[in-house]
C-alpha cells in the first residue's frame, strides 16, 4: 500500500501542462533574439507566456509590444519579417490589449524592458495550444514600439526586431506531460529555414505542399553548405534552442516503425532519406511522400527537420547520421500567397532507399548468423520483404526486436 501512495504521489509531480516555445531570431540585423514560452493545462484554459528578450537597442526601457502572428514564414527574416503576416486573429475581432477580450486572439499586449532585456511572465486569455485555434506553427513577433492597444490591426508598435516559428516541445523536459498540436485542417503549404547547428555554416529551405489537404505531401528542400551525401528527417520536437540540435529528440516515429529511407514502406514517419543531388553549389532535394502529412493526428506542424553530418546507411535505429548541422522548425505558411520554388526540373524524384536498406538488412542478417542465406525481395509498392533459411529466421527476428528497443531508446536521446 506504501508503494502504491509512493507511485501516485511521484505521479502526481508531472502536471497536465504540454509546452510550446518559439526561438526569437533577429530580423533585418537588430540584434534582438531570445525566446518565448508558452504553456497550457487543458484546452480553454489560460495560456502562461514567459517572454525573454536580449539585446533590445531600440528604447531598451520601454514597452515592447509582442504578439503571435498568422504565419510561421521566417522566409522575410532580412526584409522586415512581412512573411508572417498580421496578428493572429482567427475570429475577426478588432485590436486590443489584454484585458480587453474582445481582441485578436495574438494580441499579448507590452512586455517591459529593462536595459535591453525582457524577463517577463503573463497569464492570458484567448491562445490556444492545441486544437484547431492552436498558435503551434506560427510566429511570435516582438516589436522596436509600445503597443497603444488602440490603433486598428496593429497596434502602432513599430518595426518588427525578432521572430520564431512557435514549435511543439518536450513537456517533461519542463515538468509537464502530453504534446500541443495543431489539428486546424485544410493546411496546403508549410516550410521552415534551415538555420546552422553545430558549429556549421549549413542553411537553406525546406518547403511542404500537399495539395487540397490530404493525400500524399511534396517535400522540395533547397540546402547551402553540403557536399556529397546527408541524412534528413523530421524529429519529435520543434524545439530548436539547441546549438547541437538535440532539443528536437529523435526521429519522428509515432507509429514505432523501425528505420528506412524512402520508398520502403517500413520506415519513421520522420525518416526522409538523402539529400545528395548538386546543382550549381546548391543540394536539392525532390520526394512526394505518402507517409507525412499537414493535417490530422500525426501532422508534422511544429516539428523540426535536420540535415545530419553523415548519409543515412538504413541502420537502425537512426541511420548513423551523426551530427545534425541543420535545423529549423515547421510552420504553416500562407498558400495564397506562396509560389513553389521552380528550380526542381532535373532533381531525381525517387530516393534509393530498397537498394541502400537491403545492404543493411542483409549485413544485420549477416552479423547474427553466419549459417544460412537470406534474399530480399521489393514489392511493387516499395517495400522490402525479406526471405531466409531457418538456420537464421530467428536470428534476424530476435536482431529486430533488439533494433525497436534501441529506436524507442533513442527517440528519447537522438
Amino acid at each position: 500500500m506504501k508503494a502504491i501512495v509512493l507511485l501516485l504521489a511521484l505521479v502526481g509531480i508531472v502536471s497536465a501542462q504540454v509546452y510550446a516555445r518559439a526561438e526569437l531570431q533577429q530580423v533585418n540585423g537588430s540584434g534582438a533574439n531570445g525566446y518565448v514560452i508558452f504553456s497550457q493545462t487543458a484546452a480553454g484554459e489560460n495560456v502562461t507566456v514567459h517572454a525573454y528578450v536580449q539585446n533590445i537597442s531600440e528604447n531598451p526601457d520601454a514597452l515592447h509590444g509582442i504578439h503571435v502572428h498568422w504565419w510561421g514564414d521566417m522566409t522575410g527574416v532580412n526584409a522586415g519579417a512581412l512573411t508572417v503576416g498580421g496578428h493572429w486573429n482567427p475570429f475577426n475581432a478588432p485590436h486590443g490589449c489584454p484585458g480587453n477580450t474582445t481582441r485578436h486572439a495574438g494580441d499579448m499586449g507590452n512586455w517591459q524592458a529593462v536595459g535591453g532585456v525582457i524577463n517577463q511572465t503573463k497569464t492570458l486569455d484567448l491562445l490556444e495550444l492545441s486544437g484547431i485555434n492552436s498558435i503551434v506553427g506560427r510566429a511570435v513577433i516582438f516589436h522596436n514600439l509600445t503597443d497603444d492597444c488602440v490603433t486598428i490591426n496593429t497596434g502602432n508598435a513599430g518595426s518588427r526586431m525578432a521572430t520564431g516559428v512557435i514549435g511543439i516541445v518536450n513537456s517533461t523536459v519542463y515538468g509537464g506531460s502530453g504534446e500541443a498540436n495543431n489539428s486546424i485542417g485544410g493546411v496546403t503549404v508549410a516550410g521552415c529555414k534551415l538555420q546552422p547547428a553545430s558549429g556549421t555554416n549549413v542553411s537553406g529551405m525546406v518547403y511542404f505542399v500537399q495539395t487540397g489537404g490530404a493525400g500524399s505531401t511534396t517535400v522540395m528542400a533547397m540546402v547551402d553548405g553540403i557536399t556529397g551525401s546527408h541524412g534528413f528527417h523530421l524529429h519529435w520536437f520543434g524545439d530548436i534552442s539547441s546549438p547541437t540540435g538535440l532539443a528536437t529528440g529523435g526521429h519522428f516515429n509515432p507509429l514505432g516503425q523501425l528505420h528506412g529511407i524512402p520508398p520502403v514502406l517500413q520506415r519513421h514517419l520522420g525518416d526522409m532519406g538523402i539529400i545528395s543531388y548538386a546543382v550549381n553549389g546548391s543540394s536539392l532535394y525532390y520526394y512526394v511522400n505518402d507517409q507525412i502529412s499537414l493535417n490530422g493526428i500525426n501532422n508534422v506542424i511544429g516539428r523540426a527537420v535536420h540535415v545530419h553530418m553523415n548519409s543515412d546507411d538504413c541502420s537502425n535505429p537512426v541511420g548513423s547520421g551523426g551530427a545534425r548541422w541543420a535545423q529549423c522548425t515547421i510552420g504553416i505558411f500562407n498558400a495564397t500567397a506562396f509560389t513553389a520554388p521552380t528550380n526542381f526540373g532535373s532533381v531525381p524524384t525517387t530516393q534509393n532507399g530498397i537498394a541502400i536498406c537491403n545492404v543493411a538488412y542483409n549485413a544485420s542478417s549477416t552479423s547474427t548468423s553466419n549459417s544460412g542465406s537470406m534474399s530480399s525481395t521489393v514489392s511493387g509498392s516499395g517495400s522490402v520483404s525479406g526471405s531466409s533459411t531457418a538456420a537464421n529466421s530467428d536470428a534476424i527476428r530476435a536482431s529486430y526486436v533488439v533494433a525497436c528497443i534501441l529506436a524507442a531508446i533513442a527517440a528519447l536521446f537522438l
